[in-house]
């Protein structure tokens, strides 16, 4: 897909014109996920916890190293870009690999005093190390070991071992499979769109868009078993989330030949299933965005950001539905 720009609030980037990170802090456009979190947390939840996150990234900025990705972000760069998985990401060494390493001040002081060596009292770990290269000997050091695969990975992000390991593990009964072969390594990934809809700018970035326009969006999930996949894809919000993508996508190229979630656990034996949404969960979906898109808006003009009692001073306690349901001579009023 050719980078284009149609109008003025439509424009596309394919991933080597506009990281994930660049996405993520492009701040003029709302996304799927902040209008789902608008809907379920209250404009006031989610305008001020997104204030609070701006806040923590300033202070990580500031830092030497950047925090590790979580375990999600890795295994979406590894199915959906692996040449830039391979350049970008380190696996860390595990402990289980060095089962013989010593871990800490304590252990090493005492393998220096077994050896006849003195000088030891009230050193740190990096002041050992000398006294540890006068035996000669070949000794395993955690903290040593670490330090040298700092260095190697420079400016790579340092993965923990047994989530590098996982992703890889994933990633291979995919390819296995034909169909989702096709889907992790045809087409397009990660895909940016920039438009406007009912009068407010939205922005979505899309997983892969394969060679017959399907839009795929992965997902890492505890279980892909149908049922219980279904009633997580409604509570995360991927109805609102996938309709913002498929019309988003349908400003710039027309409809796609369909909206796919491809989940996949992230335990053993990793099984994946490919579900496609229905038209019906579209059009909830595309209700739900529409109805985020103008909370957002009014608030937004108006420079107020209400909770969950939407401005009013109180609110009557809501009586759930199993206690009216148990005690019905009482609860008549509100059914």
């Amino acid at each position: 897909m050719q980078t284009e720009t149609v109008q003025p609030y439509l424009q596309v980037f394919e991933s080597h014109e506009l990281s994930n990170e660049e996405y993520h802090a492009e701040t003029d456009h709302i996304s799927g996920s902040s209008l789902h979190e608008l809907l379920i947390r209250s404009p006031a939840g989610w305008r001020f916890k997104k204030d609070k996150e701006a806040k923590e990234k300033a202070k990580e900025s500031t830092g030497a190293k950047q925090k590790p990705l979580t375990f999600g972000t890795t295994g979406h760069t590894c199915m959906l870009e692996p040449d830039r998985f391979d350049l970008e990401y380190y696996r860390m060494p595990d402990p289980d690999d060095y089962p013989d390493a010593l871990t800490s001040v304590a252990a090493v002081t005492k393998w220096l005093k077994d050896k006849g060596i003195a000088g030891y009292s009230g050193k740190k770990m990096p002041e050992l190390y000398p006294l540890v290269d006068m035996t000669g000997e070949d000794v395993m050091i955690w903290q040593r070991l670490w330090e040298h695969h700092q260095g190697i990975a420079g400016d790579r992000e340092q993965v923990p071992a047994k989530d590098f390991d996982r992703v890889l593990m994933m990633r291979d009964v995919l390819l296995q499979n034909q169909d989702f072969h096709r889907i992790i390594t045809e087409g397009t990934p990660e895909l940016s769109i920039f438009a406007e809809i009912d009068g407010v700018k939205v922005k979505v970035r899309l997983d892969r868009i394969t060679a017959d326009r399907e839009i795929i969006d992965y997902k890492t999930t505890q279980s892909a078993e149908p049922e219980k996949f279904g009633r997580l894809a409604f509570d995360n919000g991927y109805y609102l989330k996938m309709a913002l993508q498929h019309d988003v996508f349908s400003i710039a190229y027309g409809a796609p030949k369909a909206v796919t979630l491809l989940a996949q656990e992230k335990e053993e034996p990793f099984l994946a299933e490919a579900f496609e949404l229905t038209e019906e969960q579209l059009l909830l979906g595309r209700m739900m965005y529409r109805t985020a898109l103008q909370i957002y808006k009014a608030c937004r003009d108006a420079n107020k950001w209400p909770s969950y009692s939407r401005g009013q001073r109180r609110i009557k306690l809501p009586t759930p539905g199993y206690i009216q349901a148990r005690y019905p001579e009482y609860f008549k009023a509100e059914k």
